[in-house]
This record gives structure tokens, sequence and C-alpha cells, in this order.
């Protein structure tokens, strides 16, 4: 993740800007829901259409393992070296909007 990042830092033009859409983790409320869908009905659709094991089967584990929130705009800021980071949660927090100004 560091390198792809840094290699998007270092090709974008001075005050170019990231925007990153990605899965993430919802708040408590919707979190049961989530769950079940992606977790299991989502892979179990997948491999019905697609005739492939483990087709979404990898996107909960990718999801579970991507840092998100504080954790990635900070990431995007004191690592990588982007400027004016913001995260924006969209649909009960099951996806979230990154931007960060280099």
């Amino acid at each position: 993740l560091n390198q792809g990042l840094k290699e998007i830092y270092r090709v974008l033009k001075p005050a170019g800007e990231l925007v990153i859409l990605e899965f993430s983790k919802p708040g408590r409320f919707f979190n049961f829901f989530f769950n079940v869908y992606f977790n299991k009905l989502l892979p179990f659709f997948g491999r019905l259409v697609s005739k492939d094991m483990r087709a979404y089967s990898y996107l909960p584990e990718s999801v579970s393992e991507f840092p998100y929130g504080a954790e990635f705009t900070d990431k995007l800021k004191n690592q990588i070296g982007f400027m004016s980071t913001k995260s924006i949660r969209l649909t009960f927090g099951i996806c979230t909007i990154y931007h960060a100004k280099k």
C-alpha cells in the first residue's frame, strides 16, 4: 500500500489532488447487516455468476486489512507527504471517499 501511495504522490503534479473511493467498516448499527451481506451473500452470488470459487471472497479480506478513517488519512499525511487530507463516510460507513492534496 505504501509503495503504491508513494508512486501516486510522485506522479501527481504539484498541487495535484488524490481522490480514493474505498470500502470501509460501517458503524455499529449497520455492521451486522453489512457483515452478513459482505461475508456470506456477496461471495455466494459471486461464485454462482462467475463460476469461480474465489470470486468476491477476497473483498472482505481486503477491506478488513485496509486502514480506514483517521488511520488512512494520517498515513497519507505523515508517511506519504500529502497535505489537507480528509475523509467522507458514505452510506452508513460502507464506503469512504479520501481526498488529499500534494
